[in-house]
């Protein structure tokens, strides 16, 4: 696990990360979202150990990014936002230059290399010169070559940054299955619709950590647990819905309940306790629902919400 302890760094009268708490547990993408410029790279090159923290601490596997910091750079992998291929060398040959900086033996690397060229779907192109690859290939290699040693934390920093979309998918579905293997994936990005696709958490950003949880669990912290639901609007008789939603708000549990025409929304901690009552109540008065669906809203919705007062209040982090 990744476990980080009020870590900061000032750039003299400048301060980039400011006193971050979180862990990040084995098997998990987690998604650091914020603006340009927020500090999401800052606080990566620490956990990296290729800038030193100005106060804090943190540990990656229980390795002390202050004490061990040539051990954690020999066990994670990382890929800059710049990959920084050699790309008159074929894919197998970067792989297999990298591997022998990490001093994986020979025979052992070779294997690797046919492997990851498989996964990667870059076998037919393993002795080509990188320079003719497409630039989600090259993405594609590079996340190979960060992962050429088998590390168990994995930081990819803007990994689909200037990507098309069929690159997108393809450096999405890699980094799936990095996940699948039980790796962390600590994913800086201002791509929020990445970010909601990859992320199994995500902490909004900006110097600090501002809010953390599943998409579903920030929008259920800013806007709380509510269920619409759309009534027959040909049935919408007079005083009904009104004399239906003055029992509803009387159910335990039920903090709200107002309509919109012909949706109905009701606000409830725990609204399957509550639903069955809400449906039973509602066709009594004669407007039985049409369906009923949680409401969402957008990581869009969140992410604005939360970067645009700065703060998060009620929400985990």
């Amino acid at each position: 696990m990744i476990h980080i302890e009020g870590l900061t760094r000032r750039f003299g009268p400048l301060t980039a990360v400011d006193s971050v708490y979180l862990d990040v547990s084995d098997g998990e993408v987690f998604g650091l979202l914020g603006p340009n410029g927020a500090g999401k790279t800052t606080l990566v090159r620490m956990l990296a150990c290729l800038i030193e923290p100005t106060e804090g601490a943190a540990t990656l596997n229980g390795m002390d990014i202050r004490r061990d910091r040539a051990l954690i750079r020999s066990k994670i992998g990382y890929l800059p936002e710049t990959p920084g291929l050699y790309e008159d060398l074929t894919p197998a040959q970067n792989l297999r230059f990298f591997g022998e900086l990490h001093g994986i033996e020979r025979e052992g690397l070779e294997q690797r290399i046919d492997r990851l060229l498989e996964e990667f779907s870059l076998s037919r192109r393993r002795n080509d010169a990188v320079s003719t690859l497409s630039k989600g290939m090259r993405q594609k290699l590079a996340i190979a070559r960060a992962i050429i040693h088998e590390p168990s934390v994995i930081f990819l920093d803007e990994p689909t940054s200037g990507l098309d979309p069929e690159a997108r998918a393809m450096v999405r579905e890699v980094i799936g299955g990095l996940r699948d293997e039980g790796r962390i994936i600590f994913l800086n990005t201002h791509n929020l619709d990445e970010a909601e696709k990859l992320c199994d958490r995500i902490g909004i950003f900006n110097s600090r950590i501002l809010a953390v949880g599943s998409p579903a669990e920030l929008s259920r912290g800013l806007w709380g647990e509510k269920v619409v639901f759309r009534l027959p609007a040909d049935r919408l008789e007079e005083g009904a819905l009104e004399v239906a939603i003055e029992r509803i708000r009387r159910i335990p549990g039920v903090l709200d309940a107002h309509s919109d025409g012909d949706v109905l929304k009701i606000a409830a901690p725990e609204p399957d306790r509550v639903n069955q009552e809400v449906v039973r109540i509602l066709t009594e008065s004669g407007i039985p629902p049409v369906y009923i669906n949680e409401e969402k809203h957008s990581l869009e919705e969140v992410y604005h919400r939360i970067i645009g007062r700065g703060c998060a209040d009620g929400l985990s982090v």
